[in-house]
């Protein structure tokens, strides 16, 4: 009837022209065993200019009785979830095994066996349907034995390992192997001269890059010179200046090196000097120090010092705990002024001692640029607070005051915590337009 035609078989009937109407009759056969009509053809047909008559041959409908899956791990049939009750009594369609074939092969690819073949065979009529037989050959478990850069680039082949998540006589996994160029793009010191390729042998392959250098590291430096003046020491003349250095893989380790220091103000520079190594000791632990300095003239100085273990769970996503140092100690002190209002001066010796936690995860389109994905950045710090009583501000005298109780109204050591929270999801609007979502999010005690 034309209601089975229309809503059980879906058959096209309309089409463009008459090429394309003998090219979907040629297609029949397939499109309806792919239904479970296994027995259908096309046995005959008529064109003419407006339309093409088909005398076709359904046959009945079968179902499954059972597929065989003793020539398939369980481990393989675990990985897609098969259940064989989902398919016993159910029309034949082919086109679900298709799915379901992919799926196995998918899994297969990810792990180590690349030349995998899977067929259903011995397919046969069965009483109340059909029976078939799914055939798994896995193939040999293949290796990725190294990895191997052919370009010019001077870096690390364990941080290679390492940042690809390939390490060498790893099994093959294909999901990684198409990951490999888009990691590689994330990298700010070397770039792809050509694809990444294979070199195939036995049991296992090499994987070939074809890595040459990339511009990134800075170095700035300017200096001047400040007449003499009152401030300057003996009147001489002072060097003033800014020098900004950051090297990016300038060991070949993927690290990076900074340096900046500024002297702009007489007597008040600042220094910053920064070290990180991923993949310490060819190992996922890398190390993260920091050490900032801050004179301002004769009156203080802030050092911060910060020590660092961090963990790479893969190129994407870190962890890292942490131990920063803050102190700030008075040069001079107006032990006039203390004196005249027998009050502290603005700035206190201080000392702050910090355990801190950090976790960053990215699954962008371009770390550099993003047009969409996600971005998480968490950090938490815990540690004590702790003022000291300045020795010239206790020692000064005076009959009807004692300057060691200007310190009573303070807490001397107390704890502090931090929390903080960055998030972002970045929408695609347009091929060169994005909508960024952000959010960013503290406390603080």
């Amino acid at each position: 009837s034309q209601a089975f035609v229309n809503d059980t078989l879906s058959l096209q009937q309309v089409f463009r022209n008459r090429a394309n109407c003998l090219e979907y009759v040629n297609k029949l056969p397939a499109l309806l065993y792919a239904k479970g009509f296994i027995a259908s053809s096309v046995d005959s047909t008529a064109s003419d200019s407006l339309e093409t008559n088909i005398r076709l041959y359904i046959g009945e409908s079968m179902a499954w009785t059972r597929i065989r899956t003793d020539s398939a791990d369980k481990r393989l049939l675990d990985a897609i979830s098969w259940n064989p009750k989902s398919i016993q009594g159910r029309p034949v369609n082919f086109r679900q095994f298709e799915l379901v074939k992919l799926k196995m092969l998918n899994y297969l690819e990810n792990n180590g066996y690349p030349f995998a073949a899977i067929s259903l065979d011995s397919v046969q009529v069965q009483p109340g349907g059909l029976e078939g037989h799914l055939v798994v050959d896995e193939g040999p478990l293949y290796r990725i034995d190294s990895i191997r850069n052919q370009g010019t680039a001077k870096i690390s082949n364990n941080f290679l390992q390492h940042y690809l998540g390939i390490r060498n006589t790893t099994i093959y996994k294909k999901e990684r192997l198409m990951s490999v160029s888009k990691k590689l793009t994330e990298l700010p010191y070397v770039r792809e001269q050509q694809p990444w390729n294979m070199t195939m042998l036995g049991t296992g392959s090499i994987l070939n890059l074809y890595l040459v250098p990339k511009k990134s590291s800075q170095v700035n430096v300017l200096l001047g010179l400040l007449p003499a003046n009152e401030q300057t020491l003996n009147n001489k003349l002072l060097v003033t200046g800014e020098a900004n250095i950051n090297l990016k893989n300038a060991l070949g380790n993927g690290e990076t090196i900074g340096l900046n220091w500024q002297q702009i103000q007489v007597k008040s520079p600042r220094l910053d000097l920064v070290f990180t190594q991923p993949y310490l000791f060819n190992s996922p632990f890398g190390v993260d120090l920091k050490f900032d300095l801050f004179k301002k003239d004769s009156s203080f100085i802030n050092i911060l010092a910060q020590a660092g273990v961090q963990y790479s769970v893969s190129s994407n996503q870190t962890g890292s705990i942490f131990i920063q140092n803050l102190r700030t100690n008075l040069l001079t002190v107006d032990t006039n002024r203390v004196k005249n209002t027998r009050t502290l001066p603005q700035e206190a010796d201080v000392n702050s001692v910090n355990v801190g936690f950090n976790y960053q995860f990215f699954n962008t389109d371009y770390r550099f640029n993003p047009r969409s994905g996600n971005e998480l950045e968490f950090l938490a710090t815990a540690g004590t607070k702790t003022i000291r009583k300045n020795n010239v501000i206790i020692k000064l005298s005076d009959k009807n005051f004692d300057f060691n109780n200007l310190y009573d109204t303070f807490k001397l050591k107390s704890y502090q915590f931090r929390v903080n929270i960055k998030a972002a999801h970045y929408f695609r609007l347009t091929r060169s337009s994005t909508l960024k979502t952000a959010i960013n999010g503290g406390w603080f005690q």
